[in-house]
């Protein structure tokens, strides 16, 4: 057995729900609950679960705000990574979702699992490691816009999940397998990465990319687009910000429908989306394109925005999976999904400034 994959009192499991019962009653219980999801309704709620896989860390951000790392006069911890706080927000909006990644046999380790936990997540597909540590970044947002990162990964316990470690039939139950880049730096991650993806992609998920390009990472700019658009083929679903594609193409402009169709749409693509901060966003389908403008708020700190962004896009598109098809439904669904973003904004962090369905809801209503 995996060392790592030995369970913790920080993952749930369905023995430790009932810890007092006597275990003819707890296996009555257990396979009752199985019966109900042989039925349709049951049967198609597990398959609205969106699987996110990828990195979950520490951030530590400065006390106060518009000041560089080295101007910050203390940091503040935060949970971080791109995939975790999707789930978390697909969650937040009454989705189901489920996060595969792995941590530290540590504190820092135990403490994401249990934010995980806490917030709804399966955290049935995380693994602990005993030798590498949770994965650390310092991250700043200067006054004049820009943000900064440090990074702690030599290496990290997220680069080192390996695929015997997967949790295959926790891939096998997704409607969405949702990913970024940041997997695919290093080995033997990488090659788990890509592992993952052909079991989701062979039982029916749809394959969800949000680039998430975070450069100081990768060994140089050439193995970034490189490492990138390796596996850029084979998603059905794109998200990129609009530096994104300024650096996948070489330097080209980001606004030009033209490069987009041209250079970054491929031919199984069924939507390619656009995100532009507090501007809205763009999308496009084989039948249509077009934008859609953002919801002006007073922000307080961007961080998470885009992954609040695509948490409310999946958490829409894992219970209609012809979306893409209609595009007056798209449209309210990306609105929806721009409000998500501008909610986290007006809040400190990622995870604790995820609006649930209900805050959503209200905001647009007030909005008119």
């Amino acid at each position: 057995m995996i060392e790592s994959q030995q369970f913790h009192p920080h993952i749930s499991s369905s023995r430790t729900l009932f810890p007092k019962l006597p275990y003819l009653q707890f296996l009555c219980i257990v396979l009752t609950y199985m019966v109900e999801l042989e039925s349709p309704t049951s049967g198609e709620a597990m398959r609205s679960l969106v699987v996110c896989f990828g990195e979950m860390l520490i951030d530590f951000v400065p006390s106060v705000s518009g000041v560089s790392l080295a101007e910050a006069p203390a940091f503040e911890k935060a949970p971080g990574g791109a995939p975790a706080n999707v789930a978390v927000g697909i969650s937040r909006l009454g989705g189901s979702s489920a996060f595969i990644g792995k941590v530290g046999d540590d504190e820092f380790g135990y403490m994401l699992a249990d934010i995980l936990k806490k917030n709804n997540v399966n955290n049935s597909g995380m693994r602990f490691d005993h030798k590498a540590r949770t994965a650390l970044a310092f991250v700043s947002l200067k006054s004049d816009g820009e943000r900064e990162f440090l990074f702690f990964r030599n290496p990290s316990a997220d680069m080192l999940l390996h695929e015997s470690e997967l949790d295959v039939d926790l891939i096998k139950q997704a409607r969405i397998f949702h990913f970024g880049s940041i997997s695919l730096i290093e080995e033997p991650c990488k090659s788990t990465h890509i592992a993952a993806m052909a079991i989701a992609k062979k039982s029916g998920s749809i394959l969800s990319y949000d680039v998430n390009l975070r450069l100081p990472l990768w060994p140089s700019p050439d193995a970034a687009r490189e490492g990138i658009m390796s596996i850029w083929d084979q998603a059905d679903v794109i998200k990129v910000s609009e530096d994104e594609i300024t650096f996948l193409t070489g330097g080209d402009d980001p606004y030009d429908d033209n490069v987009v169709l041209k250079k970054l749409f491929h031919p199984k693509l069924k939507l390619f989306l656009v995100s532009e901060g507090a501007q809205g966003c763009r999308y496009y389908t084989k039948q249509f394109k077009g934008r859609v403008p953002g919801v002006k708020v007073k922000s307080i700190d961007t961080t998470g925005a885009g992954d609040a962004f695509v948490g409310g896009i999946l958490s829409i598109l894992a219970s209609n999976k012809d979306l893409y098809n209609d595009e007056a439904q798209l449209r309210e669904a990306l609105h929806f999904a721009n409000a998500c973003g501008a909610l986290v904004v007006t809040k400190k962090g990622a995870i604790p400034a995820m609006p649930t369905k209900e805050e959503v809801y209200r905001f647009l209503k007030q909005e008119g």
